[in-house]
């Protein structure tokens, strides 16, 4: 079986396999592991960042520019 999400798994000749658990259980001294990487999540959230605040200067100086452009129009 392959794992679609870590909960869903697929058949290897193509069916999906979807089955609830009646009684599920919590064994103790098991532990289970993220399914995140957290480094790849953070260079992610960074890369993010860094584009919206490119964005937002480009809106910005795209703003002072149209306005710049329309105190130049206006007559005094």
């Amino acid at each position: 079986m392959e794992s679609l999400n870590g909960s869903v798994f697929k058949k290897k000749d193509g069916m999906t396999v979807v089955q609830d658990v009646n009684n599920p259980r919590v064994i103790q001294g098991y532990v289970e592991t993220s399914n995140v990487n957290v480094i790849e999540q953070m260079m992610e959230m960074i890369y993010l960042e860094r584009t919206y605040n490119l964005n937002t200067k480009l809106v910005a100086t795209r703003d002072a520019s149209l306005t710049r452009a329309l105190d130049l129009g206006k007559v005094q």
